[in-house]
C-alpha cells in the first residue's frame, strides 16, 4: 500500500495574528479607559494605540479604527498594521483594499514583518492591485528574512509547487527548515515529505520520520497519517503494525480520508489485526462519504463479493460508477466487464466499450486488450 506523503495543499495561510507588542488587559475598568482617552486626546501615541487594542478586543471596531488611525497617523507601526487589517476586512471602516495596502506599506517600511507578509498576500490575491508574484516573493522574502514564520512557510510552498515562480526544491527546503525550527507544524510535515521523497535533499527516512513525529506530536493530522505509513513500511523507524494502526485510527477519526481507506484495507486483509469485513466496510464508507475514489472502488468490491454485507450488484455498480467518474481505472475496467457480461446491469456492449476505452486511455493495458477483443467480435 502506498499513498502520496507529499504536500497536498496549494493554499497560502492567511491567518491573522494579534500584535504582541503591547499587553492589554481586556477587562479595563471605566476609569482606566477615561485616563487613556484623556492622554490619547492630548496626542499620546501609545495611549491612542492602547485604546485601539481595547476596543478591538471588546469589540467595538468603529472606536478601534478611530484610535488606530490617530496612532497610525503619528507613525505607530502596530497601529498601522492593525488599521490595514481593518480596511482589508471592512471592520469599523468601509472595506478598502487600497487603504489596506497603504497602511501595510507604511508599517512594512518601518520594518513590520507581518505587514510585509500581508502586503505580499494582497498582491497574491489581487486585492486592490493586479496579481503580481514578483511582488509576492519580494514581500514574503523580506518578512521571512526577519523570521516571520508564516512568510517562511508559505514562501517554501511557493517554491515547492512552482506556483507562478520557478520550482526550486532547494529554496523550499531552506524555508521549510526555518519555519519548522520555529515549530510550524505544516512546515515540519512538508519537510518530512521532502526527506521521504528525496526532493532537494538526499532521501533520508530517519529525518522524514523525525519531522513527521514533530508535526504529529502537535496534532497535525496529515503528519499522523504519514508517520503511520513510516511505521507500517518500516521506513526510518522499526516496522510496527500496531503503532501504524494506532496512528491511522487517530488520523481517520479526525476525518483523514486516506487513513480511513487504509484502515479499510487493513481490516479487509487482516493485516496486523483480525480480518473483519464489517469494520472494513465501516472505514471504506467513511472515506467514500468524502468522495475518495479508492474507497468508492473498494466498497464496490465489497458489495460485489458480499464481504461483510449481503451481495448487492446494484450497490456495486453504484460505487464503481462514483469511482469511475473520478478516473479510477480499475472501477472503469470493472464496469466494462459488468456491462459486457450483464453482471448486475443489462448487457450493453456499447457501454462496455465506453468504460474499457476510459480505462485504456488512462493507461490500463488490460482494458485496452479487452476493448480490442470486444470491438472485434
Amino acid at each position: 500500500m502506498s499513498f502520496l506523503k507529499g504536500i497536498l495543499s496549494n493554499l497560502i495561510n492567511n491567518t491573522n495574528e494579534t500584535s504582541q507588542s503591547v499587553n492589554i488587559d481586556c477587562q479595563q475598568n471605566e476609569q482606566d479607559i477615561k485616563e487613556l482617552e484623556q492622554k490619547a486626546n492630548q496626542g499620546d501615541i501609545n495611549a491612542q494605540y492602547n485604546l485601539g487594542m481595547i476596543y478591538d478586543n471588546h469589540p467595538d471596531f468603529v472606536q478601534a479604527a478611530k484610535w488606530y488611525y490617530k496612532a497610525a497617523d503619528q507613525g505607530h507601526i502596530d497601529a498601522q498594521y492593525h488599521l490595514a487589517t481593518m480596511y482589508e476586512e471592512g471592520q469599523g471602516v468601509p472595506q478598502d483594499y487600497e487603504k489596506a495596502i497603504e497602511y501595510y506599506q507604511k508599517a512594512g517600511n518601518q520594518g513590520s514583518a507581518k505587514a510585509l507578509y500581508f502586503l505580499g498576500l494582497m498582491y497574491k490575491n489581487a486585492k486592490g492591485v493586479p496579481q503580481d508574484y514578483t511582488k509576492v516573493i519580494e514581500y514574503f522574502t523580506q518578512a521571512a528574512e526577519q523570521g516571520y514564520v508564516l512568510a517562511q512557510y508559505n514562501l517554501g510552498r511557493l517554491y515547492y509547487h512552482g506556483q507562478n515562480v520557478p520550482q526550486n526544491y532547494s529554496k523550499a527546503l531552506k524555508w521549510f527548515t526555518k519555519a519548522a525550527g520555529q515549530g510550524n507544524v505544516d512546515a515540519q510535515n512538508d519537510l518530512g515529505a521532502m526527506y521521504d521523497a528525496g526532493q532537494g535533499v538526499a532521501q533520508d527516512y530517519e529525518k522524514a520520520a523525525e519531522y513527521f513525529t514533530k508535526s504529529a506530536n502537535q496534532g497535525n493530522v496529515l503528519a499522523i497519517f504519514n508517520l503511520g505509513l513510516m511505521y507500517e513500511n518500516g521506513q526510518g523507524v522499526s516496522q510496527d503494525y500496531a503503532k501504524a494502526i494506532e496512528l491511522y485510527y487517530e488520523a481517520g477519526s479526525c476525518g483523514h480520508i486516506n487513513a480511513q481507506n487504509t484502515l479499510g484495507v487493513i481490516y479487509e486483509n487482516g493485516r496486523g489485526v483480525p480480518q473483519d469485513y464489517i469494520k472494513a466496510i465501516e472505514w471504506y464508507q467513511k472515506a467514500a462519504d468524502q468522495e475518495n475514489a479508492d474507497a468508492e472502488f473498494n466498497l464496490g468490491r465489497m458489495y460485489y463479493y458480499g464481504r461483510g454485507t449481503a451481495q448487492d450488484t446494484l450497490k456495486s455498480v453504484e460505487y464503481f460508477n462514483k469511482a469511475a467518474n473520478q478516473g479510477h481505472i480499475n472501477a472503469q475496467y470493472n464496469l466494462g466487464v459488468m456491462y459486457e457480461n450483464g453482471m448486475g446491469v443489462p448487457q450493453d456492449k456499447e457501454k462496455a466499450l465506453e468504460y474499457y476505452q476510459q480505462a485504456c486511455s488512462n493507461g490500463y493495458q488490460k482494458s485496452c486488450d479487452a476493448y480490442e477483443q470486444l470491438k472485434g467480435e
